[in-house]
């Protein structure tokens, strides 16, 4: 006797979370497609095909005859980096797994996956079928987009549970802009500021007026944020001298942004404040 459904996406759940499947370890990121392929290929009358682009692999899974379903359901496998290596562990507390990639998005490939079992035991060949691909958090360029545009995958509705709310459905999402800002200064001893510019200095600061530019957008009230945001995320210089002014000194912003909002205005803007 099989166990209950909920044992089975528990322990798929916390199977994938434990594989480390981030950019720098394409290996792993192999081991989450061979751990879905042998739950799926005990089930019959489906076809399993691999993809490739880049390093990064796809797979589709489809009823036998089917190449367009009317409904896809579509994820992806793939974890961000984080800096220690014993973090890709799983535990459950309360009734919730937690582990990098609970909630984004293998909690939800395995629920597709069992979902899409049961639907061909009970209703064989219904036009439904997954897509899980493995870069999507650097953009997705060789996983949706190769399958749709290069590939030529099709069907009637694609739905990606991976909207960041269970309760809601997500119809739109915001686009992505991700900004590098470097300055150059000149390197002097830290004890004669007056002698030399700071490039790490003059860099928060223009750091700070663009976040500050981007905090005054938020608009109160509203728990769907459908604003624009503004996030550094890196902070750089290469400069490992504590007593030395930095030289030269990066920063990574992280942007998302809705309609009517768009990449040549977000990057104007920018400029015109850092």
């Amino acid at each position: 006797m099989s166990p209950p459904p909920i044992d089975r996406l528990v322990t798929l759940t916390r199977d994938l979370i434990v594989i480390p499947s981030t950019e720098s370890r394409p290996e792993e990121r192999a081991r989450c497609f061979t751990l879905l392929r042998n739950h799926l290929e005990a089930l019959g009358g489906i076809t399993i095909r691999d993809f490739s682009s880049e390093g990064f692999a796809s797979m589709t899974v489809m009823p036998q005859g089917i190449d367009t379903p009317d409904i896809l359901l579509v994820a992806h496998l793939d974890v961000i980096e984080h800096p220690h290596p014993d973090a890709y562990t799983s535990r459950v507390t309360e009734g919730r797994i937690y582990g990098p990639g609970s909630g984004d998005m293998k909690g939800q490939a395995a629920i597709m996956l069992e979902l899409f079992c049961d639907l061909q035991r009970r209703h064989p060949g219904l036009s439904f079928g997954l897509a899980y691909t493995s870069d999507e958090e650097r953009g997705g360029e060789n996983g949706v987009r190769h399958l749709f545009e290069d590939i030529g995958l099709r069907c009637g509705l694609a739905i990606v549970p991976d909207g960041g709310s269970i309760h809601d459905v997500t119809v739109a999402e915001k686009g992505i802009l991700h900004v590098n800002l470097s300055t150059v200064g000149r390197e002097s001893h830290a004890a004669r500021p007056w002698l030399a510019p700071n490039a790490l200095t003059a860099l928060m600061r223009g750091v700070l007026r663009v976040s500050d530019h981007f905090e005054a957008l938020k608009e109160s009230g509203l728990n769907d944020h459908w604003y624009p945001t503004c996030v550094p995320t890196i902070l750089n210089t290469p400069n490992q001298t504590i007593n030395c002014i930095p030289g030269e000194a990066t920063a990574c912003l992280d942007l998302r942004f809705p309609p009517p909002h768009t990449r040549e205005s977000l990057l104007a803007t920018i400029r015109e404040l850092a």
